[in-house]
């Protein structure tokens, strides 16, 4: 069983991940967005990135994405 964090709370590991990071300097902020499905095993929530500029997200923000909603489900409302 995954454990539960708030919108607020996955937001904050991101942006203290991002800061660990300086290619990853351009992600200004993280959406987080309660995912439809249902299935105990699926991921609960996606991440959105907001950018500075024109310069894309690395993969690697995405893999971080996945491997932290693969950790936590979201609890309460985005």
């Amino acid at each position: 069983m995954r454990g539960k964090k708030t919108a607020d709370e996955l937001r904050a590991i991101f942006m203290k991940e991002i800061a660990k990071h300086p290619s990853w300097s351009h992600i200004r902020t993280v959406a987080i967005t309660r995912s439809f499905a249902t299935a105990p095993k699926f991921i609960s929530w996606y991440a959105g990135f907001v950018c500075e500029g024109r310069e894309m997200v690395p993969a690697a923000a995405f893999v971080f994405a996945k491997d932290l909603a693969r950790q936590y489900d979201l609890d309460g409302e985005p």
